[in-house]
């Protein structure tokens, strides 16, 4: 809905294929979709990054790999209306990222998760949680495996 909803940093590259999708919920008056990437990171092929309802931030000196969904909310979920006309859930509707992140291919970042400083998330891993700095994470959930030396 707004150019200044989207802020790219210096040096980044966004591949072939790849959805970014920054629009303000229409069933609702918020103003609160944000995406924000920083400087010299790359965003590979095939990815779907969506701040729709939400914000989404992204560090400097990242690599997104391929074909991975980082998506800012959820719908509403209210059982006497259809999902479809719901507004989005303003609850936990956030992804930040911290810098020098490593995401690999095929992987998901929920809503309402803070990935930190130096993390490296293995290939296919689904991340539901919080991630503290320099860990490797892999698996569905994602879980610690070790930290960075």
């Amino acid at each position: 809905n707004n150019i200044n909803s989207i802020k790219i940093g210096k040096n980044c590259s966004i591949f072939d294929f790849t959805t970014i999708a920054v629009v303000n919920d229409g069933l609702n008056n918020l103003n609160n979709s944000l995406l924000e990437i920083g400087d010299n990171t790359y965003i590979g092929e095939s990815n779907n990054i969506r701040a729709s309802g939400g914000k989404i931030v992204i560090g400097n000196n990242c690599l997104i790999s391929q074909n991975i969904s980082i998506v800012a909310s959820n719908h509403s979920i209210e059982k006497n209306s259809i999902i479809r006309e719901q507004s989005w859930s303003v609850k936990n509707n956030f992804i930040y990222i911290g810098n020098d992140v490593w995401i690999g291919a095929n992987s998901v970042i929920l809503p309402g998760c803070k990935i930190g400083n130096g993390v490296i998330i293995g290939a296919g891993s689904i991340v539901t949680k919080d991630i503290p700095d320099y860990a490797i994470v892999h698996g569905n959930p994602a879980k610690i495996y070790k930290f960075r030396k």
